[in-house]
């Protein structure tokens, strides 16, 4: 009977470590590169103290499962220095949308209705 609860215990343990599809990156030349050499790319602007991008994350993971032909990435916009004035964004979160290195559209806030319907309007 402790071996099956020993099993149960690790199962259950398995089951909660959420891996996500999301790559965090850390420099605006990896963010620079990533935009560049991928057709298309959503960016999630965030800060790690920050309610509103906590929440969004769960979203932003289900919409990187259900999309994988779009490259999810994240950034932390409050330990890289000039994203906001080089990007255009005055708080986070802030998602961005890129198409063959273009810019095509942004969504402000915890607003994954809005980011949903903006991966598919721009990437169809």
């Amino acid at each position: 009977m402790k071996k099956l609860s020993l099993l149960a215990g690790c199962a259950a343990i398995l089951l909660s470590i959420n891996v996500s599809a999301i790559q965090e990156v850390t420099s605006d030349a990896a963010l620079t590169e990533i935009i560049k050499n991928n057709s298309q790319v959503v960016v999630d602007f965030y800060g790690t103290t920050c309610p509103p991008c906590r929440a969004l994350a769960p979203h932003l993971d289900r919409f990187a499962s259900n999309y994988p032909n779009i490259k999810f990435v994240k950034i932390n916009a409050w330990k890289v220095s000039g994203l906001s004035s080089k990007y255009g964004f005055s708080g986070v979160p802030a998602v961005f949308f890129f198409k063959n290195g273009q810019k095509m559209g942004q969504v402000a806030g915890n607003n994954p209705t809005g980011i949903e319907k903006e991966i598919k309007r721009i990437f169809g």
